[in-house]
């Protein structure tokens, strides 16, 4: 991580917050705040899946809910969630400096109703009494080393749960993995493993030296087996750059 910015000469400015993380931001908030040094990702802006993931829900909007966002990243759908009406945004990030740049957003575009916690979304969850109407879980799942363990604990924490996610298929994948059996829920599933390089430059992967993806078909009967088996499938994205990606709501009958 490049040294951070200990003093500031220049009168403040949403530039001179964002600068604090200058060339390192995913997302692009020149849209927002015309400012120069953030990411090309126009997920403030541009980024569907917040609004995609109410329609499928047979919501309008997010009034008056109160949902779990797991690794918000930069914060852009907690933004979105936010215009959508809900009532709170209680966003886990376990990266410090993803969650350093979320609480910039926060100042910055006023975002009143979220808060943003620092720590593991596991450790979270499996303390955390508190249900939640809603859990958003976007670009997390496949950056888990026990991803079932973490479909369980969102199936504990709420009723309703919105996901993307990449998963693994045998004839397009962008790095080696490594294939095991686990057994959880009383099913047999494939993990598909792969280990992360250096995380000293930008990372915005999970906490973990490795990560294991699963088969959409996995991804689904996980849901299942832990309860969410009223799945809306939303959208196959089988030529993602990244590798094939899946969206969906699961839901408890």
């Amino acid at each position: 991580m490049a040294e951070l910015v200990k003093f500031e000469d220049r009168a403040p400015s949403a530039q001179t917050a964002v600068d604090v993380f200058r060339d390192r931001w995913a997302c692009d908030l020149r849209p927002l705040l015309g400012v120069d040094g953030t990411g090309s990702n126009l997920l403030f802006t541009h980024d569907e899946r917040p609004a995609i993931s109410a329609r499928a829900l047979g919501l309008t909007d997010f009034a008056g809910l109160h949902i779990l966002e797991i690794g918000p990243l930069e914060a852009a759908h907690t933004y979105r969630l936010e215009q959508m009406g809900a009532a709170s945004v209680t966003c886990v990030e376990a990266s410090a400096e993803a969650w350093l740049k979320c609480l910039v957003v926060k100042e910055l575009l006023g975002l009143n109703r979220s808060k943003f916690l620092l720590g593991d979304a596991m450790g979270f969850l499996e303390a955390e009494l508190r249900r939640f109407d809603v859990v958003f879980c976007s670009g997390v799942l496949y950056h888990m080393s026990d991803p079932i363990r973490l479909i369980r604990a969102i199936a504990g924490a709420s009723d309703r749960c919105f996901v993307w996610t990449h998963v693994y298929h045998p004839d397009r994948h962008p790095v080696p993995f490594e294939a095991s059996s686990v057994e959880r829920e009383g099913v047999t599933f494939d993990y598909w493993t792969h280990r992360y390089g250096s995380k000293e430059a930008l990372h915005w992967g999970g906490i973990d030296p490795t990560a294991a993806w699963l088969t959409k078909e996995d991804v689904l009967r996980a849901f299942s087996a832990c309860g969410l088996s009223a799945v809306n499938f939303i959208e196959d994205q089988a030529n993602h750059p990244n590798g094939p990606a899946i969206m969906f709501t699961a839901s408890r009958p």
